[in-house]
């Protein structure tokens, strides 16, 4: 299945990290360190666009390493991007820690998977 996406000026495509890897890896694109301060959340920009098929969704993720050594998490727990989002995906990330976490320009910040769903009827 192939997938449209478009990238900001400077922004690094999304990737697979191995063979086995179920998601995409999304990275900062960031000009400058963005600094996530204690107790407080903000949107990281990947500079990814993308039109994805008719019935399918990206699940973001926040990265595992991020999560456990810095308290670092996506905003509501979760992040969905709808098939008719055209805009820039954005990684809402909360720092829960009592400290400064800062992000730097290209690093991998979330995954994102590919799921499937299926239209429901009430």
């Amino acid at each position: 299945m192939r997938i449209k996406i478009k990238l900001s000026n400077g922004a690094k495509m999304p990737h697979r990290s191995t063979t086995g890897s179920a998601g995409w890896d999304l990275f900062a694109d960031l000009k400058e360190d963005m600094e996530i301060k204690p107790l407080s959340s903000v949107v990281i920009p990947t500079g990814v666009s993308v039109a994805l098929p008719v019935n399918h969704y990206w699940d973001l993720r926040v990265r595992s390493g991020i999560s456990t050594k810095h308290k670092i998490i996506l905003l509501n727990g979760a992040a969905v991007i709808d098939e008719d989002y055209r805009g820039v995906v954005g990684v809402p990330l909360t720092n829960l820690s009592s400290t400064s976490y800062f992000v730097r320009p290209g690093e991998k910040i979330a995954q994102a998977l590919l799921l499937k769903y299926e239209l429901q009827e009430f």
